[in-house]
């Protein structure tokens, strides 16, 4: 993933981590970024590991059922 630093991927974007975080009024930055990840096997195999492992353990039906009623119980609707 690269993303730019505005909005809400500023906050979900880790650099590094699950992806890379961009300037995106920069285009050296996202060149940067893309050549990082076409190079770095291992930079692009964690990334992508850990990308898998939130999309199962976070954005899952089980977990977003569970986080949706618990709002729902808190507002009592």
């Amino acid at each position: 993933i690269i993303a730019s630093t505005i909005g809400t991927l500023k906050r979900l974007v880790r650099n590094n981590i699950n992806g890379l975080a961009v300037n995106e009024q920069k285009p050296k930055e996202i060149s940067d970024a893309i050549n990082t990840l076409i190079t770095n096997n291992t930079l692009r195999a964690t990334i992508s590991k850990n990308n898998r492992k939130e999309a199962l353990t976070t954005y899952n039906w089980d977990t977003l059922n569970t986080n949706l009623l618990r709002e729902l119980n808190k507002r009592k609707l």
